[in-house]
């Protein structure tokens, strides 16, 4: 778990977990507690306990004989020690040295985490400083200067535990405060999981302290505002003030560089006088001193530890003006990457993917500056578009675009946004697309989109971007433009092919209800061709025999030759109902394009009779001989039809019956066209149903159209007709075509192909 840095819960109840099982203080240390914390315990007692331990005998014994307690230099005995010193300097004296002992004997053999003698150093300045404050002011009772060294003393001992327990990851703690200058706890949180504050209230439980040290050590880094009240609140607050004054001084190690707070504001909230800080700071450096010796960290005079304070302080504001310059770049880059956002956004844009890469050039330029810049584009599926490169000059002003022949020559692999390199490692075949720039060696790319749309990259040589890293925001929002362009022209295509398709379906759903029309029709009307066959020609034969017998020009021969005539058109018209419901196999033969519209021109000239000569018909064909191979006298019939109807609409110059080869579309389109009355929708709509005619006196029968367009169906083709009244009306016949060859055999066949061949 050492060096994992993650604040997870499980990871915080192991850390907990292993502050429980750290050692407790030494049993002298804890029994001097529990005495002089006992109203009720006896000298006697104390000095038992202290001469069980000639080393802690030694030591107190040296206290008593240094100068600045004024103590008679024959002080040789416990009992006379502790009588002139009193409980509480004694129990001050013997716990300061026990805890400092304990971790040093643990931190032997060690790399340091922390610098111990700065750390204890720090701490002994909070518990004097406490202690000063407390002596200062009798009359706050609920706060005792014995109580407040103590509390001070172990503030911090929070920090010892968690460096025991994780080294490497407490040291990159310890870094990350003195780089940013900071608050050493907010990186605890986020590297180790907790702070030194609930590690230490752990290890004050674990240890058996009592509420107003345990409470001190874990809420001694709250605003006073928010620290509960409890009863020993007040004490809670001066360890805090302490801790501030002391940092102040710069003494010691601390981690905690927030040095924003004025302690003599911290000492009025806390009823202090405001100057108390001030005051203690000459006695604070002079007590320091004596503590310090005491416990062996060192042997500095007061003089130095001032001077000592001023070099610290004098690093600590060089650490902060690094910190400062460090924070001034990254607001830098921040600002120039927010400008670059706002220049992308206030882009406006059409929304398509070469408008998306224009809005990313410019807002790049706007941070990197004038040199060589482009864009790649890179489909995911080459084979429905090519690559593109597109370049970029001053500003971020378009200049050229060019393919990528070869897209699968992008060598980077998967990588994730943002990732990046040299582009003639990742891609040696692009050097030929890197004309503009200085020196191509130098081009670098950068990933901004690698999604199922294909991949983009931002491909430059200038700029003073080293890290983008620090501007991922900038480019997510690139890939983000990116991206939605793709998404709208996806979805652009998508529509455009929905429309396609429903139009397409509603195409073959009609074609399909027509079919089924038609055959059902067909086969009322092969039935009904085969009843009516024999009757008609009875009536027709018997009809004959009575006009021949009568006299010529009587009324009744007039009349038995009228029934004649119009059974003979019954008869033809139950004749289409028959082809109609038995459509004749289509025989393909080459036949003569030019040939085909005369000889349809003729016969349709022939059927109209007179009517023919009141209309000219013009005919208009291909340059050349073409020859396509068509059933000619089924196409023939369909022509006339087409033909019969555009002179009967009454065309106000003239018909024109044109032919032309789409060798794009693979078709012959053979266009009837006039100007005469033209259709309305309704009529239009029904133009190919059988027996339906608009015209009073009915166009032929009623299946002309039908049978033209079965005709051409039979062909694979298709007939269309665009009309408009009083404009005249367009019938279009298309047939597809397959390319012939000399020795093709044009005989019976069903295909749809319809080929055609130049001659």
């Amino acid at each position: 778990m050492d060096g994992a840095a993650a604040a997870n819960p499980k990871h915080v109840a192991l850390i907990l977990r292993r502050i429980e099982a750290l050692p407790t203080l030494p049993s002298v240390a804890m029994r001097l507690l529990a005495l002089t914390a006992d109203d009720e315990s006896h000298a006697a007692e104390v000095i038992e306990l202290v001469g069980s331990d000639p080393a802690l005998t030694a030591r107190l014994l040296t206290m008593c004989r240094s100068a600045e307690k004024g103590v008679a230099s024959d002080v040789v005995s416990v009992e006379r020690a502790v009588m002139l010193l009193g409980f509480t300097a004694v129990r001050n004296a013997v716990l300061s040295i026990q805890v400092v002992e304990m971790f040093r004997r643990r931190g032997d053999g060690a790399d340091p985490v922390i610098d111990h003698a700065g750390f204890w150093r720090h701490c002994l300045a909070v518990a004097v400083a406490a202690e000063l404050i407390a002596q200062a002011h009798p009359q706050c009772r609920d706060v005792s200067a014995g109580d407040a060294f103590v509390c001070g003393l172990l503030h911090d001992v929070g920090k010892l535990a968690l460096a025991e327990m994780l080294p490497r990851s407490y040291a990159r703690v310890v870094e990350l405060a003195d780089l940013n200058q900071a608050d050493i706890s907010g990186f605890e949180r986020s590297v180790v999981g907790l702070d030194h504050h609930t590690a230490g209230k752990r290890l004050a439980e674990q240890w058996g302290l009592a509420p107003p040290v345990r409470d001190s050590v874990w809420l001694h880094g709250c605003p006073y505002d928010t620290v509960p009240e409890l009863e020993h609140r007040r004490l809670v607050g001066l360890i805090g003030l302490a801790d501030l004054a002391a940092r102040h001084c710069h003494l010691g190690f601390s981690g905690n560089y927030d040095l924003f707070e004025d302690p003599a504001e911290r000492a009025e909230e806390l009823g202090f006088r405001r100057e108390i800080v001030d005051e203690i700071r000459t006695p604070l450096f002079e007590q320091l001193e004596a503590r310090c010796g005491l416990l062996g960290l060192d042997d500095q005079p007061s003089h130095e530890l001032y001077v000592d304070s001023i070099t610290q302080a004098n690093r600590a504001l060089a650490r902060v003006n690094a910190a400062l310059e460090r924070r001034g770049r990254s607001a830098n880059r921040q600002a120039r990457m927010i400008a670059a956002i706002d220049a992308l956004h206030a882009d406006p844009t059409a929304g398509g993917l070469p408008d998306a890469l224009d809005a990313v050039a410019r807002s790049a330029a706007s941070l990197l500056g004038d040199g060589y810049l482009a864009l790649v584009h890179l489909p995911s599926e080459p084979a429905q578009a090519p690559g593109l490169l597109a370049r970029y000059g001053r500003g971020g002003a378009p200049l050229d675009t060019a393919g990528i022949d070869d897209p699968q020559s992008w060598q980077a692999g998967d990588r994730e946004v943002g990732a990046g390199g040299i582009l003639v490692d990742a891609a040696p075949a692009w050097r030929d697309h890197l004309a503009g720039a200085v020196d191509a060696a130098r081009v670098k790319w950068l990933l901004l989109t690698a999604d199922r749309f294909g991949t983009t990259l931002l491909l430059y040589d200038h700029g003073s971007v080293d890290n983008w890293a620090s501007l991922r925001v900038l480019v997510h929002s690139w890939s983000a433009v990116i991206t939605a362009a793709s998404e709208h022209e996806a979805s652009r295509r998508l529509g455009e092919q929905l429309v396609a398709s429903n139009r397409a379906l509603a195409r073959t759903r009609q074609q399909l209800v027509d079919s089924e029309t038609l055959i059902r029709l067909g086969e009322i009307a092969a039935g009904a061709a085969h009843e009516m066959n024999n009757p008609l020609a009875v009536i027709c034969g018997r009809g004959q025999l009575l006009a021949i017998g009568l006299e010529h020009g009587t009324e009744h021969q007039k009349a038995a030759a009228m029934i004649v005539m119009q059974a003979e058109k019954l008869s033809e018209m139950i004749s289409s109902l028959h082809h109609f419901a038995n459509p004749p196999v289509v025989e393909r033969a080459p036949t003569d394009v030019t040939a085909l519209l005369h000889g349809a021109v003729a016969r349709a000239r022939h059927d109209l009779g007179p009517a023919a000569d009141k209309v000219e018909i013009f005919v208009r064909t291909p340059p050349g001989e073409h020859e396509v191979a068509v059933d000619p006298e089924q196409m023939e019939q369909a022509l006339v039809e087409l033909i019969i109807n555009a002179v009967r609409a009454r065309p106000r110059t003239a018909v024109e019956v044109t032919a032309k080869l789409d060798t794009e579309q693979d078709h012959l389109v053979i266009s009837v066209s006039d100007d005469g009355f033209g259709m309305e929708r309704d009529v239009l709509a029904h133009a190919f149903d059988p027996f339906f005619s608009a015209h009073k006196a009915g166009r032929r029968n009623g299946m002309g159209l039908t049978r033209a367009r079965q005709c051409v169906q039979g062909h694979g083709g298709e007939i269309r007709l665009q009309s408009n009244p009083e404009d005249g009306t367009v019938a279009l016949v298309v047939l597809p075509f397959r390319a012939a060859t000399a020795g093709e055999n044009a005989g019976a066949t069903r295909s749809n192909g319809v080929p055609i061949r130049p001659i």
